[in-house]
């Protein structure tokens, strides 16, 4: 198969194709996903909840900055306090928790990395504070609901009280990672996540991000790679499915 193109130029894979392709068919790979906008769409759950809430329409496909809710409640004329509550509905496992929506094409993907690296080598690396009563128990049922393959001790969530900023505690277990793989692919919707990942200068990492709305990340690199969301929000991680589909139809054909 052929590099993947999509119908519009932000829908399309960015980045090096032959680099991808020898990192999803390596013999020792790492997989590494963020779990909220990457396998779950929880940016539907929250927004939803504040619509309800406010009465204010919000949706995914407008997102153009990392703190929108916040800002779209702000803007709106709503006091301090209903925008510290929007803030918080990030956070709050009633909405993130067990029954929170998961993305469509994430169940194939998923079955496909863990096909190719083995479920023990397939991680999950969330934002998720640990600090917050029910939330660690809230995210382990979730994955367990949805992907029991992936070992729940691959689980990381981010602990506050360490002292350091999220995107920093991710990019510090990508470095304890990478020395046991020839490649390792991380995937994350965040341009923060991602710039922090390539700031630990790891030769064998692929980044891929997959931004929300209409964000772009405003930095390149030889190990990035963007996708875009298609063809609409619920099926939008269906481009970074078939990037990999086409990765391992590649290397067979050959």
């Amino acid at each position: 198969m052929e590099r993947p193109e999509l119908q519009r130029p932000w829908e399309a894979f960015n980045g090096d194709w032959s680099r991808f392709v020898e990192a999803v068919n390596s013999e020792n790979l790492g997989i590494v996903y963020d779990l909220d906008g990457m396998l779950f769409y929880t940016t539907y759950d929250v927004f939803q909840n504040f619509s309800i809430e406010t009465g204010i329409d919000i949706y995914p496909k407008d997102v153009d900055r990392w703190d929108y809710l916040e800002y779209v409640a702000t803007e709106s004329g709503l006091d301090q306090d209903t925008v510290k509550k929007a803030r918080a509905k990030w956070f709050d496992p009633k909405i993130i928790g067990r029954n929170a929506k998961r993305y469509s094409y994430t169940k194939p993907l998923v079955r496909l990395t863990t096909t190719l690296a083995g479920p023990e080598n397939n991680y999950l690396l969330t934002s998720r504070p640990t600090n917050i009563p029910e939330m660690k128990e809230e995210t382990e049922l979730l994955i367990k609901k949805h992907f029991p393959i992936i070992p729940i001790q691959n689980l990381s969530m981010y602990n506050p009280d360490a002292g350091i900023q999220a995107p920093e505690t991710k990019a510090i277990e990508l470095v304890k990672l990478a020395p046991r793989y020839d490649w390792l692919i991380f995937m994350d919707d965040s341009v923060d996540n991602i710039r922090k990942a390539l700031d630990t200068g790891l030769d064998n990492l692929v980044a891929i991000n997959v931004p929300q709305g209409v964000i772009i990340p405003d930095f390149d690199d030889d190990r990035l790679i963007t996708l875009g969301r298609y063809p609409n929000e619920i099926q939008s991680m269906y481009p970074l499915y078939n990037a990999f589909k086409c990765a391992v139809g590649e290397r067979k054909n050959n």
